[in-house]
């Protein structure tokens, strides 16, 4: 697609299910929602331009969030798989909401684990994010410290010592998906995040289900009031116990059984 090709794998039968990651991640931290969402759909999990295990080469030396929602309009007309649900967690909920705005004929659910739309943040929160999080990052980047870049931002983000305490499975997933960050991390700000505002998103009808976590740090809990506020057709599940980074892998079973319970209820 557009000179890329996209990793994935699919399993099942029946309609349509995506799986779209976040920032740091690939196809396989949907691994243990294959088989159950198997069960009752064709699911499918890819890995976003310059994830692994896809190529890194990028010529512009930047990854623009247009550039993902594309991709993804375009791998479900090619498989044939519209209209199909479209499931995200964190950034890959960004990805799937621009697809759903661009193109709503191709979606017909939305599940956002934790979107960060940060553009839903006064400037000041805004700029409190660059100053104490992607800045550092980009600045550690800049110096070869790879691995504290990484940290430096998925703390900030997340929660304090969240690097620290992963498992060392889950680290090396990170780390094999350090040359996709460094990209975003490149990527202008405006272009990286969709400058996207409450009436934009007021135009999303799909009906959606928002996933957060019972702990989401701040600016999040702010992000979800004013999802929640903005979206028509919109539900929100929290997941007992959990902060925002990888929600689906935190508390599997309740989150298979939210998303599951939400879809079969519906269609």
């Amino acid at each position: 697609m557009d000179g890329a090709q996209l990793h994935y794998i699919e399993h099942g039968a029946g309609a349509p299910l995506i799986f779209i990651h976040g920032s740091l991640s690939d196809y396989r931290t949907w691994q243990d929602q294959m088989a159950p969402f198997g069960n009752s759909y064709h699911v499918v999990a890819y890995s976003r331009r310059y994830h692994y295990p896809n190529t890194t080469t990028c010529p512009t030396g930047q990854s623009p969030v247009i550039q993902q929602r594309d991709d993804l309009a375009q791998m479900i007309n090619i498989l044939g798989l519209a209209p199909a649900c479209l499931v995200g967690s964190s950034f890959g909920g960004i990805v799937a909401s621009l697809v759903a705005l661009e193109h709503p004929e191709l979606v017909r659910a939305l599940i956002l684990g934790g979107p960060p739309f940060l553009s839903l943040l006064s400037p000041t929160g805004q700029q409190d994010i660059e100053n104490r999080v992607l800045a550092p990052s980009r600045q550690a980047l800049d110096r070869g410290e790879v691995e504290k870049g990484i940290r430096t931002f998925l703390d900030g983000m997340i929660t304090d010592g969240f690097y620290q305490g992963m498992q060392p499975a889950s680290r090396q997933r990170i780390l094999d998906n350090a040359p996709s960050f460094s990209l975003e991390q490149m990527t202008p700000f405006n272009q990286r995040f969709p400058s996207l505002t409450s009436a934009d998103l007021s135009k999303l009808h799909s009906p959606t289900l928002l996933i957060t976590g019972q702990h989401d740090p701040p600016y999040l809990a702010l992000i979800t009031e004013r999802l929640l506020a903005a979206i028509p057709n919109i539900e929100r599940v929290a997941i007992p116990g959990l902060s925002h980074g990888g929600l689906h892998n935190q508390n599997t079973r309740a989150y298979n059984q939210a998303v599951l319970t939400y879809l079969r209820e519906r269609f």
